[in-house]
């Protein structure tokens, strides 16, 4: 199993830092809707490519917006779990949307990251 996870905008492991210069003032009604935009981009990248998932004999499991905290400790982020027919786990989208209240991922370069992992996850052979 391979956990595919997007961690800053730029695509690679985050310092603090970094997620500090990516971080934007969002009011919890931009989160939000940035939370709903990129799920629903994740969930078209699936729908898209639904009958190679079928032939790779793969389901994804489209876990809802995990949500927690309040203010500057409110967290968020979509995943997904690509399972074999056996219900064993094949890959974890991971896509991380805010951190400490803030936005931590540019929409532009998610929407990208998440169309190119989608395609690699099928792609993928099984281990």
């Amino acid at each position: 199993m391979l956990r595919v996870e997007l961690r800053s905008a730029c695509g690679r492991a985050s310092s603090d830092s970094q997620v500090s210069r990516l971080s934007t003032d969002s009011a919890p009604s931009e989160i939000y809707e940035l939370e709903e935009g990129l799920c629903g981009v994740v969930r078209g990248a699936f729908v898209a490519h639904r009958q190679s998932l079928a032939d790779a004999g793969l389901r994804v499991e489209l876990e809802p917006i995990h949500r927690s905290g309040h203010g500057d400790s409110y967290r968020s982020h979509i995943e997904a779990v690509v399972r074999y027919l056996d219900d064993d786990v094949h890959d974890i989208l991971y896509l991380p949307v805010a951190q400490n209240g803030h936005v931590v991922v540019l929409r532009e370069i998610a929407e990208a990251w998440v169309q190119d992992t989608v395609a690699e996850i099928i792609a993928r052979p099984s281990e």
